[in-house]
């Protein structure tokens, strides 16, 4: 489920590697003085901001090939870091999951800003599973989704009078931003330490 975009949100980590085997390379990051030269980076971006990606990687020239081959290449590649608020996942959809296509139901997913009942702002989604109470919400944590498009989620409750203990999943939106896939699986309620089968909602925004 990682999803390679061009926009990521704020406090999510970045993967970096190149499609192509490299004797050397670097990484730089618009005018920051600092040069990584990891095959594959990971780093966490935690403010707003236009990048420019660039990487150069050094190889042996085929020149039997290409005669002009210098055996140096330059990529380029724009990156912008946007807040959660404006995560493409917020809005409300309409659908039902792959086990029971005829059951349909609503979910959303929206931002809550830090108040005294919520310390930190963060996005949240509710009605995920139709079995349960549906005004119960679970925490979209998309620090640890992968990039812009998908969202992973998480509650630590074990609340047990909805049968809804400590689901998990995540939701990937569509290129277009208008379809949303949902997997996510609860807790065995008679046994904590099993879970559920995942389940699977398809939804349209509306």
């Amino acid at each position: 489920w990682y999803i390679p975009t061009d926009t990521m949100l704020v406090g999510n980590q970045l993967r970096l590697r190149p499609l192509q085997p490299a004797d050397s390379l670097r990484w730089h990051f618009s005018s920051d003085p600092r040069v990584w030269v990891d095959q594959e980076l990971l780093i966490r971006i935690n403010f707003t901001a236009e990048l420019e990606v660039t990487l150069i990687l050094w190889r042996q020239p085929d020149t039997l090939c290409f005669p002009d081959d210098t055996g140096v290449d330059t990529v380029r590649r724009r990156l912008v870091v946007v807040p959660e608020w404006e995560a493409a996942v917020i809005g409300r959809y309409y659908g039902a999951t792959d086990a029971r296509p005829n059951e349909h139901y609503e979910v959303e997913i929206y931002w809550v800003e830090s108040n005294h009942l919520a310390t930190h702002a963060h996005l949240r989604i509710t009605g995920v599973h139709p079995g349960c109470n549906n005004t119960l919400t679970y925490n979209a944590v998309s620090r640890i989704g992968p990039g812009y498009l998908a969202y992973a989620f998480f509650e630590n409750s074990a609340e047990t009078t909805t049968g809804c203990m400590a689901p998990q999943g995540i939701a990937w939106l569509s290129a277009d931003h208008q379809e949303i896939t949902v997997r996510f699986r609860m807790r065995n309620p008679d046994k904590i330490t099993e879970f559920l089968p995942e389940t699977t909602f398809r939804g349209v925004r509306l």
